[in-house]
């Protein structure tokens, strides 16, 4: 299947006029995990890109040869599970998988569930992400802590406008959310503890002494940007940063990886009328301490980015999977791909593994090799251009009719090193392959699911996935 991509188009300029409020509640309390849940609103899932996680993880040989992996519990901690976003973790899921609980969130009085969007999850508890109704804004920016037994711990309720549906991330002792703002939560307590304001969005990571985050939307905060934080909220460093008037310039893309020395950086840029850039789309490298540059490649990001093996991973122009130097971002090679989804390229293993139109594809991550294929449909992950409408034009004091939006992706493939599988959501149910061949070991429906699921992580054994109004937890035991 086609990545699908729909548009959503904020009203003019009275949408975002009073883009923002700090307001923030938290509640604690039990809430049990429904076996119903709520349709989700207009625009349906568009889930987002954001990460953290150490650096480490995810390198075994998945079963492709050798001794099995031992089955571990690591948490799933952002975006692609890992600061290099390689989307496999050491458990052990080999199906079938049955349905422990599922959980809808419980919006406050007199508002409406607007949609849920995603999940991370360590050992002992998942946090999920999702937003209550805002009219005539898109909706809250909102995240609740359940426990393993589908039982909510806390909510956070931002009282922000605008959730576009970006991934948190367990970072510095904190759950991050990159969404309308900055949001620094205690993740025992759900109680805030910094934040930079509102209206920055995008994709969050960490090697465990910086936080790195991307600015992928300019309306009424902080300019478009990458760059780093501490633990409290002081930004360290900002790149690539532009906005001299509200709705100027976006970024498409804005996928971030950590690997070694780098932080890898891939925009594709939008910009509104009048806006002239001293930066350019394309893959940028730069020193994770202090911002500075290392180097930068042309290049059409369509995807979010992976890292490893000394490479950088991604998909540009819609049509190739291309692997490019970490030394230098030049190309080490590229493969032509159909119809392949907006995840950044998982790794596993001996293989690079992406989700196009006629089914899953691996091939070897270091040279680009065809692996397997297995014919998987409607695996592709869908991305949502999110349009931002109205604006101004920079220096002229003159409104304009600047769009421009950010490209939020879901996610479709996570890997579970331990029992060398590969978990595919796809239109027709979910899928186990082994990550060695790309044989079929078992499909199934999620049972008490409200149509597709998306987004899997996979911690140990449990296997947690989104539908249009809640989270659900399998098990693979």
């Amino acid at each position: 299947m086609q990545a699908l991509r729909s548009t959503l188009v904020l009203a003019s300029l009275a949408v975002f006029s009073a883009c923002g409020g700090s307001k923030a509640t938290t509640s604690t309390g039990g809430h049990a995990a429904g076996t119903g849940g709520h349709a989700a609103g207009t625009g349906g899932h568009m889930a987002g890109t954001t990460g953290t996680g150490a650096t480490g993880a995810s390198t075994g040989t998945g079963g492709a040869g050798g001794a099995a992996p031992t089955c571990g519990t690591d948490g799933w901690l952002t975006y692609g599970h890992d600061a290099r976003r390689t989307s496999a973790s050491d458990g052990c899921v080999n199906g079938p998988l049955t349905t422990s609980w599922r959980y809808a969130p419980a919006p406050p009085a007199s508002k409406t569930l607007k949609g849920v969007f995603n999940a991370i999850a360590q050992s002992d508890a998942v946090f999920v992400v999702w937003s209550a109704s805002n009219d005539p804004y898109l909706g809250t920016s909102a995240a609740d802590r359940v426990d393993l037994t589908g039982q909510r711990a806390w909510t956070f309720d931002s009282g922000t406008d605008s959730n576009l549906g970006n991934w948190p991330s367990v970072a510095l002792g904190s759950l991050i959310l990159n969404e309308d703002g900055l949001f620094f939560l205690d993740p025992k307590t759900g109680m805030k503890t910094a934040g930079n304001g509102v209206d920055n969005w995008g994709q969050s990571l960490t090697d465990g002494t910086r936080i790195y985050v991307v600015n992928d939307s300019h309306v009424d905060g902080p300019g478009i940007y990458v760059g780093a934080y501490d633990g409290t909220c002081k930004q360290l460093w900002a790149a690539n940063s532009y906005g001299k008037c509200r709705i100027d310039a976006g970024d498409l893309a804005g996928g971030i990886a950590l690997d070694g020395a780098s932080l890898f950086y891939a925009p594709s840029y939008s910009l509104g009328m009048g806006v002239t850039l001293g930066f350019s789309s394309g893959l940028y490298a730069f020193d994770p301490a202090m911002g500075t540059q290392q180097w930068y490649q042309a290049a059409t990001p369509t995807s979010g980015i992976s890292a490893g093996n000394g490479l950088v991973y991604l998909v540009e122009g819609g049509t190739d999977l291309v692997a490019r130097q970490q030394s230098d971002g030049t190309k080490a090679w590229s493969a032509a791909v159909m119809g392949v989804g907006t995840q950044a390229p998982a790794l596993a293993g001996a293989h690079v593994i992406v989700a196009g139109a006629q089914g899953i594809t691996a091939l070897d991550a270091k040279t680009g090799a065809p692996a397997w294929t297995a014919p998987v449909t409607g695996a592709a992950a869908q991305a949502f251009d999110l349009m931002f409408s109205g604006g101004c034009v920079p220096g002229s004091g003159q409104w304009s009719g600047n769009q421009f939006g950010a490209a939020v992706a879901t996610t479709t493939l996570a890997a579970a090193l331990g029992s060398g599988t590969l978990v595919v959501t796809a239109s027709d149910g979910i899928h186990i392959l082994s990550l060695a061949t790309g044989a079929e070991t078992w499909k199934g429906m999620a049972a008490q699911a409200m149509g597709t699921v998306i987004n899997p992580v996979v911690v140990g054994s449990m296997v947690y996935v989104v539908d249009t109004g809640g989270l659900l937890a399998l098990s693979a035991k």
